[in-house]
């Protein structure tokens, strides 16, 4: 639970997408000296459809140390 590393905070290393692979545009904000990442869609997520975030491991902590692995998780819209 290190800071992360703030120039780590970009695009490239966050990613949101659909499973099919294409991009969503989001903000990146880092909370509480770079221990949290909050990762906003520009636009409202499609409803009924699976996404998939992914954190590479180009992330690093303030001591320069990345993850093990990358982290995928993936997670579904419901129409309202």
């Amino acid at each position: 639970n290190k800071p992360i590393t703030g120039a780590t905070i970009t695009g490239s290393n966050f990613k949101l997408t659909t499973t099919a692979g294409n991009p969503v545009i989001t903000n990146l904000t880092a909370l509480a000296g770079g221990r949290s990442v909050v990762l906003t869609p520009a636009s409202v997520l499609q409803g009924s459809t699976v996404y998939k975030v992914q954190i590479s491991k180009a992330v690093k902590d303030i001591y320069g140390n990345s993850p093990a692995a990358p982290f995928e998780s993936t997670f579904s819209t419901t129409n309202i």
